[in-house]
């Protein structure tokens, strides 16, 4: 499943949602 291999990356560091063009693409998954 693609959110959870996500949120395993998130978890992991590897996803910075600091950068607000990533969150954007992230919030853009979820909806």
């Amino acid at each position: 499943m693609r959110l959870k291999r996500l949120y395993d990356a998130i978890e992991a560091g590897v996803a910075d949602l600091d950068n607000p063009a990533l969150k954007d693409r992230i919030d853009g998954l979820k909806t």
